[in-house]
């Protein structure tokens, strides 16, 4: 019985490892996990030959466009004043904090409202048919799960 105990408690461990290092190399771990249960030692081994997976080109280039959508909507909130940022730590703070987390008092010259500023982020979006909730462009499947193509057909 204790013999058996052991055997199960090897297998989980391998298993494990197997998983954690094709994760790491960005595959699917589910397989892995059980070759590790299996084969213990020698499917540990068999990962270690597998080279890291690459992003795609889009999901390069779609987090790239997330970063860039995320910095031109933070820097559209500075310009209309609905946040500041903290002088010391370059915390984003909303405009009704007086005091920052690290107990900087909000700058007297902070950036006044610009007149005829529009309160949207100068990004792109599109707003589902389905739900009504209005997406970013890098944003291509609603919460709702209405596809943005589906979306542009009429």
């Amino acid at each position: 019985m204790i013999e058996f105990i052991i055997i199960i408690l090897v297998g989980v461990f391998w298993a494990y490892m197997c998983g954690t290092e094709m994760e790491k190399k960005r595959y699917d771990p589910t397989a892995w996990y059980i070759i590790g249960f299996l084969l213990g030692f020698l499917g540990f081994g068999i990962t270690l030959f597998f080279k890291k997976k690459e992003l795609e080109f889009d999901e390069v280039e779609i987090q790239r466009m997330v970063a860039a959508d995320q910095m031109r909507a933070l820097k559209s909130n500075i310009a209309i004043g609905r946040v500041w940022v903290c002088p010391r730590c370059r915390r984003t703070n909303d405009r009704s904090v007086e005091i920052c987390a690290c107990g900087v008092r909000k700058p007297v010259s902070a950036p006044a409202p610009v007149q005829g500023a529009s309160e949207r982020p100068v990004v792109g979006t599109w707003t589902c048919r389905n739900c009504g909730m209005e997406n970013s462009d890098h944003i291509f499947i609603c919460n709702c799960g209405m596809k943005k193509s589906e979306n542009e057909q009429t």
